[in-house]
């Protein structure tokens, strides 16, 4: 007769709360770190929270109750695993946060990328009569921000400029700095 191996109660605790937390911190370092505060990244947390960590919550629960009323044991341990994995999967919506902090931070910096140029495209404007139509020869050596990746976000037809920073966090939106107003203005 062969021998079945049964993994002892607390060693499937223990399993499951650290795959959990595995897939907990993959997951939230991809929504942060890759999402950025993106609209999309932040809907597909939203759903997964809403569609698949509360459904699983409530019916976790609903097993405890009815096993607890049934007297069967194994029930409620399954039933309590249920509530751990949908707990971790609300979870979710923290790192939310985060992204949208980092996206934040990343409209910051291009602005910040953006405005250095203003001095020098004046002055090419004062000596050449014309704005540049495009930023190759004022480039700085330094690294471009993470939303300034292409090269679209500048923008002349030599009698004016303009910078457009997209904002990830909308669904369509962004930033715009022209040298006709010289403030940044939300579009939307």
């Amino acid at each position: 007769m062969a021998s079945v191996h049964q993994t002892r109660p607390k060693d499937a605790w223990r399993i499951l709360l650290t795959t959990c937390l595995v897939c907990y911190a993959v997951v939230a370092l991809l929504i942060v770190f890759v999402g950025r505060g993106s609209f999309l990244a932040d809907i597909i947390a939203i759903i997964t929270v809403a569609y698949l960590g509360f459904p699983v919550l409530f019916i976790a629960l609903a097993g405890v109750i009815i096993a607890k009323c049934l007297h069967k044991q194994v029930w409620v341990g399954r039933a309590k695993k249920g509530i751990v994995i949908s707990a971790f999967t609300i979870a979710l919506a923290l790192p939310i946060w985060g992204a949208n902090t980092l996206a934040r931070y990343d409209v910051e910096q291009a602005q910040a990328f953006c405005i250095a140029f203003v001095p020098r495209l004046d002055t090419f404007k004062a000596s050449t009569g014309a704005y540049p139509a495009g930023l190759g020869i004022l480039t700085p050596n330094k690294k471009r921000p993470w939303l300034l990746r292409s090269d679209d976000f500048y923008y002349s037809d030599g009698a004016m400029f303009k910078f457009t920073v997209t904002d990830e966090g909308a669904l369509m939106g962004g930033w715009e700095f022209s040298s006709a107003n010289r403030t940044w203005q939300y579009w939307d």
